[in-house]
């Protein structure tokens, strides 16, 4: 969980202080494929641990899994953000400041 929040924040700032270009195009996009499946897995295995309870309309945790689920597919799905991750990898784009 802290290393998808580093790394939204790291992308967040990136942008607010203008730094953002065209190569960190592929840094947003590890930040958003990393987070959002981190969201899911934390809030599957919280289903697993509640039960049947978890999924009841009336409790929190359904809604934190169906929006965690939800950004999976919103702004690209996580097999895109591969694609964009791939490419910029094979195009020697990608590197860590």
């Amino acid at each position: 969980i802290e290393a998808a929040r580093l790394l939204v924040y790291q992308g967040a700032w990136r942008v607010d202080q203008g730094k953002y270009q065209r190569e960190d195009a592929a840094l947003l996009s590890i930040a958003k494929a990393f987070a959002t499946e981190v969201a899911v897995k934390v809030s599957s295995d919280a289903l697993q641990v509640l039960g049947a309870q978890g999924y009841m309309m009336d409790h929190p945790l359904e809604r934190h899994y169906r929006d965690a689920r939800q950004l999976m597919i919103v702004e690209g799905t996580s097999q895109i953000q591969r694609v964009v991750i791939a490419r910029a990898l094979l195009e020697r784009e990608l590197v860590y400041p």
